[in-house]
Parts: C-alpha cells; sequence; structure tokens
C-alpha cells in the first residue's frame, strides 16, 4: 500500500465505492447500500471465480484503511483521499464508517439482486457496458456509413485484426438482449443511462459482429 499509493487511493474499487458514498449524501441519487447491492451484482456478472475473493479483499482493506485513521500513516495519504473519505463519511466518524462499509459489502456477498428487484442505475449501466455505450453512440451520427448496417461494419472493421475488445463487445451486446428481450424494457432500463440506445442498432451491431468473426476468425 506504501508503494503505490495513487494506484490504490485513486484507482481502485475503494475509490468506486467511496464515490458511491459521497453521492449517496444527495437525497436525489441512489442509497449507497442499493449502490453497493448493485457493485456486488457487477462483481458477479462476470462470472469469475476471482470475484468473491475481489469482494472479501477490499472488505478486508476497508477495515484496514479504517484501523489506519488512528495512525501517523494516514496523514501520509493523498489529501484528495482524505478529503473524499471525510465527504463520504459526513457526520460519521470515518474510522467507524469505513468498517460499517466493510460490514456491509460481507452482508451483501452473496446478494444478486434482480433487475425487477433492483433496476440498474447509471453508473451500474455504464460500467456493464461501456463497450455497447461506445460503439452504438456513432451509429446514427452520419459520421460513418450511410445506413446503420454500414456503420455497423465499418465500426467492426476498424477493429482488425486485433478483435478481443470485439469479443468483449460481442458478449455485452449479447447480455443486453437476454437481459431486455424487447424494445420497451430496453428503452425504459437505458433512458438515463445510455438515452438513444435502441434495440435494433444492438441486433444489428451483434449481427455485424458475428459476421466478421465467421468470416477472419
Amino acid at each position: 500500500m506504501m508503494d503505490h499509493p495513487n494506484e490504490l487511493f485513486a484507482y481502485s474499487l475503494v475509490t468506486r465505492l467511496l464515490d458511491s458514498a459521497v453521492w449517496a449524501h444527495n437525497p436525489t441519487l441512489p442509497r449507497l447500500e442499493d449502490e453497493l447491492r448493485r457493485f456486488v451484482r457487477v462483481m458477479h456478472s462476470s462470472r469469475s471465480h476471482l470475484a468473491l475473493n475481489l469482494l472479501m479483499t477490499t472488505a478486508s482493506l476497508l477495515d484496514l484503511l479504517a484501523d489506519e485513521t488512528a495512525t501517523p500513516v494516514f496523514a501520509t495519504r493523498p489529501a484528495e483521499y482524505r478529503a473524499k473519505l471525510a465527504r463520504a463519511a459526513g457526520d460519521e466518524p470515518v474510522a467507524d464508517f469505513l468498517h460499517a462499509l466493510a460490514a456491509l459489502l460481507r452482508e451483501h456477498r452473496y446478494d444478486v439482486p434482480t433487475l425487477a428487484e433492483l433496476p440498474m442505475s447509471q453508473r451500474e449501466a455504464l460500467l456493464r457496458f461501456d463497450l455497447t455505450a461506445s460503439y452504438t453512440s456513432s451509429l446514427r451520427d452520419g459520421v460513418m456509413g450511410g445506413t446503420v448496417e454500414e456503420a455497423c461494419d465499418e465500426l467492426v472493421a476498424m477493429n482488425h485484426p486485433d478483435c478481443e475488445e470485439l469479443a468483449e463487445l460481442g458478449g455485452e451486446l449479447q447480455r443486453v438482449l437476454l437481459m431486455f428481450p424487447s424494445a420497451d424494457r430496453l428503452a425504459a432500463a437505458f433512458a438515463a443511462s445510455i438515452p438513444a440506445l435502441r434495440r435494433d442498432d444492438v441486433e444489428l451491431l451483434l449481427d455485424a459482429v458475428r459476421a466478421h468473426f465467421v468470416r477472419w476468425h
């Protein structure tokens, strides 16, 4: 933790949770516990055996950071991190807040809420479907291709021959279609996060990805 403090305190899962806690103080934004449950859902959606290990590692790190606040080391941490932590904790003592956050993470580590129970927030949608958002955003702006089909083909061709990202994109697009089997449900789910997303665009882009892999890979 001492060798690379900026990486831990600027780009880690801890930072993501603290951001959620800061925003949760705004009553118009999702509750911290709801965002934490969404975070667990994202981790479990990876289908990786490491997901639970990462959740528990993060909980242990939160406890370690809580204990650290009572030591001289805490003053050496980046000022931005300490300021964000204070905002996240609000009126609660920082150490108590971090321990409570770790306890919540452990409590919900097996809790994978359905979308009916807990709809996606904007942060979850962009985290789970960032490639979908990126690729579909330019399908109808007129920059590529005269039709949406042509734009799909051009976007896919731009990645060849390094098509690892296309494989990830194909998985995302298929998951979108699986999770939201109608145009209305898809539009409602992404209204706040990817408002221009259309089911027919997802289908066309997925067709282009599949055709590319059939032809070249």
